[in-house]
């Protein structure tokens, strides 16, 4: 897969090598000794029900009478296996149209729920008391879809492939859940719409089912059927029975959408006035879009995007760049979100950030996803250009067969294809992967691509092969997450107009070791001690010169009280081949976390130190506020101070602040307000939205968006827009 190189007598730091390859060991001793331990299967078993429950969080109605429900769940956390230190209920139904889950969880005095999160697809996760509910359709033990939802009834969805290896928080379906609060903890009822998963046609009624339970008081996750360090394992799911007359249909749902508004107040630089700025006109806007989706089957889904209007999304946070790589952007936009997932690759060959944004706007689109027996596809085309003159092709393709139990190799071609003359070049790239699962703690992951752009240069490629673990390494109290990697990079690899690599342009091949030890205390305050080190050492092909190396340790503390100090230190070496400039970073950074609580979460983190031929000292606080648990304020605080080592030079201070509001009038009726202001650039940013889904899938949005200039004379609004948007879902 790699070349293969005669390893010159080069000055090397012999301890960070040594470092690495004692890691290396560790892990391979762990993984040696690791195996599969299979327990005997449990279940839930759905009765079909003529009357469906009415949705109202309340466990009253006759047909949950009609189910047993399973109550045998066990910690996940802090201790594997455990007793739980409260009692769950879940039950389920179904009819011809959905599937129905009821649950009770008798956790905790109501007061003390923690739910953060008051929008939908938020991290509920990891901040929020939370029910989560993890279906495997195909019955597979690789691929499923999760359904979580906190107390206030916020709901997150997503799917994992390849037994947790790849997650998709961005896939978005309707589906339905009402919660209620009871004497000792809380209550909800799920709704899960059968047109809305894709599942067998041959299958014998059994899917794999896996339940999940945070208690964020205690610091608590439980688990059924069984404990496990990683609850995304479809392996050691339990069975869902009964499903024997499910019938999957063909689905085509239209959502067509319709804006309405201004764009105002507005001025632009004067040319031959470098400190004045001129009004511009008015613009009234009116548009109209379409999205289609069609699922011929109940395992393929096809997508169609045309004239998609992205005003509604929230700005990017402002933040500062304390690294010599391309700051990374989560993708916002619908129409990419569903694709994430299906094209993940270890080096990412798509990052659709590159697409539609910088140059033109997308026209429109389509994609298809879906399943084939063992083969997983992903199809997906994007033309951009100026209004609907076309002007680039964006395409990609991913192939993903399952092989030997819980592996899989898989295929990836992109490409950017200019469709007028410019003076920029096509850029292509293709992959090959290989996921392979040795036990269920342990997989290699190895990946090859090349790329290519059209012309001189280019035409170079990347290697991949990594060593990962995660399990216990001395009791159920512990676990270790350790990664081991060997990357074989050319200087001449591009794919930047259409994937994401750190270091662009880097000719390097090398070694790294990411270890992370998490051990359980529970005892004097202290609920956990978490131990992270990095340790990585790269060089030219040549093997003449160090490229890079370093490395870093953290030491973090969890109290019982949920406040986490944490202490790193990082050590560094890089130097650029093509500036000739070199830098030794050493770094420190302190912080300490507070929460979640009911009503109050926040950090605060100094780091200070060389970065990068400057000495920095940087303080970044944020806090967050529930007057009530409807409404959220938030604030967060970046000052950077940074001096060159030049003799002469001065100090530069530099200041990002962003404050919001979020408002929950109902489960259905959202609103938030984000105001930015960044001193390097001098501007400012107001975000406003006011979304309402008046039925699943119908949603009507009110969005305000302004842009502060203050960097000429007055403090001028360069952009302001305000824009009204309906989307009417009609299934067909």
């Amino acid at each position: 897969m790699f070349k293969t190189h005669v390893i010159k007598s080069i000055p090397v730091n012999v301890t960070r090598i040594l470092l690495i390859l004692l890691s290396l060991l560790t892990t391979f001793a762990i993984c040696a000794a690791s195996g599969y331990a299979q327990d005997e299967v449990a279940y839930l078993h759905a009765e079909r029900v003529s009357q469906a429950p009415l949705l109202d969080g309340k466990l009253d109605d006759p047909c949950w009478n009609m189910s047993g429900p399973v109550t045998e769940f066990v910690q996940q956390q802090p201790v594997l296996g455990g007793e739980p230190g409260f009692s769950s209920s879940v039950s389920c139904v179904y009819d011809s149209q959905a599937l129905y889950f009821a649950f009770e969880i008798h956790s905790v005095d109501p007061s003390g729920l923690v739910s953060n999160v008051l929008y939908r697809d938020g991290n509920i996760f990891k901040s929020d008391d939370c029910f989560v509910l993890s279906l495997d359709t195909f019955h597979d033990h690789r691929d499923f879809y999760y359904f979580i939802v906190n107390p206030q009834g916020i709901q997150l969805d997503g799917r994992f492939t390849d037994e947790g290896v790849h997650d998709d928080p961005y896939w978005d379906r309707t589906w339905q859940a009402k919660t209620s609060l009871i004497e000792d903890g809380w209550a909800g009822e799920i709704a899960i719409p059968i047109r809305n998963v894709r599942f067998s046609r041959e299958g014998d009624g059994v899917w794999g089912l896996g339940l999940m339970i945070h208690n964020v008081a205690s610091s608590e996750y439980t688990m059924w059927p069984t404990a496990q360090k990683l609850f995304a394992k479809t392996s050691s799911f339990g069975h869902l029975t009964g499903l024997n007359d499910l019938e999957p249909s063909e689905s085509l749902v239209f959502q067509p959408s319709a804006i309405q508004g201004a764009k105002f107040g507005r001025h632009e630089r004067i040319n031959d006035d470098p400190s004045g700025w001129k009004s511009v006109k008015n613009v009234w806007e009116k548009d109209l879009g379409l999205d289609i989706r069609y699922s011929p089957s109940s395992n393929i889904v096809t997508g169609l995007a045309l004239n998609p209007d992205f005003a509604t999304i929230e700005s990017d946070h402002f933040l500062f760049n304390l690294t010599v790589d391309e700051l990374y952007y989560p993708e916002k936009r619908p129409f990419f979100l569903e694709t994430s997932e299906t094209f993940n690759t270890p080096i990412q060959l798509l990052y659709t950030r590159r697409i539609g944004l910088s140059e033109s706007e997308m026209i429109g689109g389509g994609k298809m996803l879906g399943r084939v027996r063992s083969v997983n596809f992903g199809v997906m085309n994007v033309i951009t250009g100026d209004g609907l003159s076309s002007e680039i092709n964006y395409s990609a393709l991913r192939l993903r067969r399952d092989v030997l139990g819980s592996s899989s190799i898989g295929l990836t071609a992109v490409s950017k294809d200019w469709l007028i003359d410019s003076p920029e070049k096509d850029n292509r790239a293709l992959g090959l992967d290989l996921n392979l699962q040795l036990n269920k703690s342990t997989s290699i992951v190895a990946n090859y691509n090349r790329s290519n752009r059209s012309g001189p240069g280019g035409d170079g490629y990347a290697g991949l092969v990594s060593l990962n673990y995660r399990g216990k390494l001395l009791n159920s109290r512990d676990e270790l997450k350790s990664k081991t990697s060997f990357e074989d990079i050319t200087g001449d690899f591009d794919i930047q107009d259409i994937g994401y690599i750190q270091w662009s342009n880097l000719d390097r091949m090398g070694i790294s070791n990411q270890i992370k030890y998490d051990y359980w205390l529970r005892t004097n305050g202290i609920n956990k001690i978490t131990l992270e080190q990095n340790t990585w050492y790269f060089q030219n092909h040549a093997c003449t010169k160090k490229i890079q190396d370093g490395f870093s340790t953290k030491l973090a503390l969890e109290t019982i009280q949920h406040i986490q100090p944490s202490f790193l230190i990082d050590r560094s070496y890089y130097f650029f081949p093509g500036s000739g400039n070199k830098f030794n970073n050493n770094q420190r950074t302190f912080s300490i976390n507070f929460g979640p609580y009911p009503r109050f979460e926040g950090s605060i983190s100094y780091r200070s130190g060389d970065n990068y031929g400057k000495r920095i000292r940087y303080i970044q606080t944020a806090a967050s506020i529930k007057p009530n648990p409807r409404m959220k304020l938030t604030a967060s605080v970046y000052k950077l101070r940074s001096t060159p080592f030049e003799s002469g030079s001065n100090s530069t201070n530099s200041l990002i602040s962003i404050a919001g509001i979020e408002y929950l009038l109902t489960s259905k009726l959202y609103c938030r307000l984000l105001i930015q202001g960044n001193s390097l650039n001098d501007q400012y940013l107001v975000n406003g939205l006011l979304r309402y889904e008046f039925r699943p899938g119908c949603i009507f949005y009110l969005s305000y968006k302004e842009t502060r200039d203050d960097s000429l004379s007055g403090f001028v609004a360069s952009d302001r827009q305000l824009l009204a948007k309906i989307s009417y879902q009609l299934p067909v």
